[in-house]
């Protein structure tokens, strides 16, 4: 490779290091200032906010907005995930904002909650949404990474060659010398020791690499620790049956401490457990829906969060029908395995769960599932037992991916799991109660 290669290697990668610094900036340094950063992902609000624009939410009370604002706020129950729509009226009695989309015919079916308002988008750019996935997901770090190690590469691999044409020139200017030969003057001029132009952009990058690593090493720790901590807490607080018949009772697979539970934690409820074992977790309710969305049981922060009881239902799982939230992690762990039953053959042998409180164990068997939009119906709680319950779980088995053949009727207890299925969607399980064992509280402590 000549010197004019290795200048041109450089040079690219002085261009793509300078491209990343700059789509760096709009997602940065905002955060900085005190907005939030957004990308608006659908088409509801064009005019104004098409598909793919990068908007700056600045926080607001839920006093200053008034109707005709444009407002971001969450969306839901189980996600961070937010909408940004325009405040059709205020509905002050029930403390909500009834919203529109500027490219909607029709109001938005959900009402959105004083305590979902996030704030107004203040300031707003076209198509540079985008781009905000390399900052806010794993894989968008991951190419960050990439760019960024080709960058290296090609600036090493540039300063070797530059540092073999340069010996070979020292080499060859002593040779001359030796040999009493003319030496051009253009030979014999000093380079600077130090050149601002190649150290600084190389500190940025090697502090973008540290920055792209080190949030990778985060996450990847988060998940750990997340995974510690629930393995914790089922070796200390659980106790599996010792019994080895195939005969076992369903009410005998599994027992919870909860007064140890409770001590670390007073919101603990019940816990979760799948007869196949491929998910078992402690419930948590606390009235605030986006309270356990990112915090562990221990009430750290944490990727994974913790499966939560919808706020709106009773913590004795007794209302016609409950919802209970998760995430659909990569690792598999808390609801990351929902979409199994997606794989045909996978259903049969995973039909039962259970709901374990301290007083009572229930048995659930799963008869139905499906996609749904983040506003579906199958968000509404409580239900009565009623026909518009019955019209509900009609439905809900009209859309489900199979015919389980299993009846559910009005006069069920019905339970809803639900989990991130895309960008857009959510996946949930839906099961009634079929049997219950009341136990009594001593049986409920690990010996």
């Amino acid at each position: 490779m000549n010197k004019k290669k290795a200048k041109i290697m450089r040079n690219v990668g002085y261009v793509l290091l300078l491209t990343i610094i700059l789509l760096c900036i709009p997602f940065t340094v905002p955060r900085l200032m005190g907005y939030n950063v957004y990308n608006i992902e659908t088409n509801s609000m064009k005019p104004d906010y098409p598909a793919g624009t990068l908007i700056y939410v600045e926080e607001m009370d839920v006093s200053s907005i008034k109707k005709g604002d444009v407002i971001t706020f969450r969306l839901g129950t189980d996600t961070d995930k937010v909408m940004t729509h325009r405040v059709d009226n205020i509905d002050k009695d029930n403390k909500c904002f009834i919203t529109k989309g500027d490219a909607n015919k029709d109001l938005d079916k959900d009402t959105v909650s004083y305590d979902r308002l996030i704030g107004v988008p203040v300031h707003s750019f076209p198509i540079l949404g985008r781009l905000k996935w390399l900052f806010s997901t794993v894989a968008g770090m991951i190419v960050m990474g990439i760019v960024l190690a080709v960058i290296l590469v090609l600036w090493i691999v540039s300063d070797v060659t530059l540092a073999r044409i340069r010996r070979a020139k020292k080499e060859e200017i002593a040779r001359k010398r030796a040999n009493g030969e003319e030496i051009p003057e253009k030979h014999l001029k000093n380079k600077k020791k130090f050149d601002i132009k190649v150290a600084l952009p190389l500190i940025l990058g090697i502090a973008l690499m540290v920055y792209a690593g080190g949030s990778l090493i985060r996450i990847y720790l988060n998940y750990d620790n997340s995974n510690s901590l629930y393995a914790s807490l089922a070796d200390g607080y659980t106790q599996k049956s010792s019994k080895t018949s195939a005969k076992i009772e369903w009410y005998d697979r599994l027992s919870i401490d909860f007064d140890g539970l409770k001590k670390q934690n007073e919101e603990v409820v019940a816990w979760i457990y799948f007869e196949n074992e491929d998910i078992s977790y402690p419930i948590l309710y606390s009235g605030d829906d986006s309270k356990y969305l990112r915090t562990a049981l221990d009430k750290s922060e944490a990727i994974a969060g913790s499966i939560f009881l919808e706020g709106k239902n009773n913590t004795n799982f007794e209302d016609s029908h409950s919802l209970i939230y998760g995430h659909n992690m990569r690792n598999l762990s808390m609801f990351g395995k929902l979409k199994f039953y997606k794989k045909e053959g996978y259903y049969p042998q995973h039909q039962y769960f259970q709901i374990i409180t301290s007083t009572a164990k229930y048995r659930y068997q799963i008869f139905a599932y499906e996609d749904v939009s983040e506003n579906s119906f199958i968000y509404s709680v409580p239900y009565e037992a009623n026909d518009e319950f019955q019209d509900f779980i009609n439905k809900i088995v009209s859309n489900s991916y199979i015919n389980s053949g299993v009846q559910a009727t009005k006069n069920d207890k019905i339970i809803t799991l639900s989990t991130c299925s895309t960008e857009k969607h959510r996946f949930a399980v839906h099961a009634k109660r079929v049997d219950t064992k009341e136990i009594s509280k001593s049986k409920n402590k690990k010996d």
